[in-house]
């Protein structure tokens, strides 16, 4: 993998690049890869593998410090100014081609650079966001957003991690696109930051608490849904979600109001307890989700 050698062939073994200006550095780096190459007999690669490799080495945390990164990234024609935030996402690689455009139509729009290439079944990529915009992640979803739509795409899925300051700190930015496009199978444009509770409830599903959660705060709630075939833990979720609005939940559920109502009054008895009480948000809200995204 280059990102485990990059730092020697900066550099040599045991020394840190210098400090100094990235044009210089890029010159370095430059001539010291395609000497490797040669030696190797490896042919210098395009930029789309040299992102691809970059990318690869983001996701699986293999690659070796933000000097480096920033030099890979340049060779690959990413640049982005300085007071740009930048945006990992992952998008869903059965059509490759249309993932792709999507991407570089959404740059053009942000009127940014891009990164992007193929890493397994995935099409991983990097926005550049100005920070003037104020909501950088908005701002990436819009772009985006507005692009699936120029370009017809309905086959491509796509979801934004969080912001990163600097290309190698792009790692969590991008495993978070990607755990959200595999929490949201039928969505097409997710937000890391919209799912952040799914998230981190997916990393700790296998924890013992979150079983004791779910049984001690919503346990009857799943036993009448197993027993009943019911949706009482959706439901619930769904109200807290909105606002303890029984209009927006009725909507959005495809309910009557006085069907919710009802629902919501077998849901108080069961719990034995009124839903809407501040004291006992959070936990219903974590117990509800904590059910849904560990499949219990």
């Amino acid at each position: 993998m280059l990102g485990t050698t990059w730092g020697r062939l900066v550099a040599g073994p045991g020394s840190p690049l210098p400090a100094e200006d990235l044009a210089v550095a890029l010159e370095r780096t430059t001539v010291a890869l395609a000497l490797a190459m040669l030696r190797t007999g490896d042919p210098p690669r395009e930029p789309d593998r040299l992102a691809a490799a970059l990318l690869t080495d983001l996701l699986e945390g293999t690659a070796e410090g933000q000097a480096e990164s920033s030099v890979r990234a340049a060779l690959a024609g990413f640049r982005p100014a300085a007071d740009h935030l930048l945006i990992g996402l992952a998008a869903d690689a059965l059509e490759t081609a249309a993932a792709l455009a999507v991407v570089d139509r959404a740059a053009r729009i942000l009127h940014t650079p891009a990164l992007r290439g193929r890493v397994s079944r995935l099409v991983l990529g990097v926005l550049a966001v100005p920070r003037s915009v104020g909501d950088v992640v908005g701002a990436a979803q819009q772009a985006l957003d507005e692009a699936l739509r120029r370009l017809s795409a309905p086959q491509v899925r796509i979801a934004v991690g969080y912001p990163a300051t600097e290309v190698g700190e792009l790692g969590g930015s991008l495993r978070d696109a990607r755990a959200a496009l595999d929490l949201r199978p039928g969505s097409r444009l997710i937000s890391a930051r919209a799912i952040a509770l799914d998230l981190e409830l997916t990393r700790h599903g296998g924890s013992g608490h979150l079983d004791h959660l779910v049984r001690h705060t919503i346990g009857p709630l799943v036993e009448w849904d197993a027993a009943h075939r019911t949706d009482l833990v959706r439901t619930l979720e769904t109200f807290l979600l909105h606002g303890c609005s029984a209009t927006r939940t009725a909507a959005v559920l495809h309910l009557r109001r006085q069907s919710f109502y009802q629902r919501l009054q077998r849901i108080e008895a069961l719990l034995g307890h009124t839903v809407t009480d501040p004291d006992v948000h959070a936990a219903l809200l974590l117990a509800t989700a904590a059910h849904r995204v560990t499949g219990r």
